[in-house]
């Protein structure tokens, strides 16, 4: 069966792929690389005209060749719409600036991993073996930390799906109990503390268990059937994730 889709849908699904902003302690957060810091500097020239066009500003941690963007609205102290307003003008400022495309980003993320000539390296590689030693440790703790940020920012999104459902009752019940499972696995993973190896197991245990109830008859109820299949989604989700 073909699923076509209309043209909104397809926007809104490309708008979603190309969307790095990511809600880190109720704050909206983006971090942008450029080649030179002159595109640095023009970046946040833009991003300013845009901030006292819409009376809201973010706070911005300026580097050589990297700009972090802070959004929150200060006098709610929370995100709102005029955060996101905000984000989707700057995200069509950049979409629009030949200065901040991929092949500039890409540039930048380049020049960052190579720092020395790779002749150099290898003609002593004795002199960078503890630089190499502290570039894979910082690549580790990003890893671990990308994971963390990942389940916390997951606990966030299911919590408020869960308690939106929550409080329209009736159906929506169902989405209440699918998503209110998935809360301790995120925050076991937000807090470091996820075995992979043990989720691994629980999740090859729950698929048997719900084959053995969809086989032949639906013996399950609703209820239980939508808590195993959310119990699945989540432990398959931090699995290729963690992976």
């Amino acid at each position: 069966m073909k699923i076509i889709l209309t043209e909104s849908q397809i926007k809104k699904m490309v708008k979603g792929l190309h969307n790095q902003w990511k809600e880190v302690d109720g704050k909206l957060i983006r971090v942008y690389d450029f080649p030179t810091y002159k595109d640095t500097i023009n970046f946040v020239n833009k991003v300013a005209e845009i901030s006292t066009e819409q009376n809201h500003h973010p706070e911005m941690v300026i580097g050589f060749d990297t700009v972090k963007v802070i959004m929150f609205d200060h006098e709610e102290g929370r995100i709102s719409d005029k955060c996101h307003k905000f984000t989707d003008a700057v995200d069509k400022m950049v979409d629009n600036e030949e200065s901040l495309d991929e092949v500039s980003r890409s540039f930048a993320f380049t020049r960052k991993k190579r720092l020395f000539p790779k002749s150099a390296m290898m003609s002593n590689p004795d002199r960078f073996k503890e630089y190499d030693k502290e570039i894979k440790l910082g690549l580790n703790e990003s890893k671990t930390n990308d994971f963390e940020k990942f389940a916390g920012t997951r606990m966030s999104g299911a919590k408020k799906i869960s308690d939106t459902a929550k409080e329209k009752g009736g159906f929506s019940l169902l989405t209440y109990h699918h998503f209110r499972v998935k809360l301790p696995y995120y925050k076991k993973a937000s807090e470091g503390k996820f075995n992979i190896e043990e989720g691994k197991k629980e999740y090859k245990e729950l698929l048997k268990k719900l084959y053995q109830s969809t086989k032949g008859e639906m013996n399950i109820e609703q209820v239980e059937f939508q808590k195993l299949v959310g119990l699945i989604e989540v432990l398959g989700e931090l699995i290729i994730k963690n992976k």
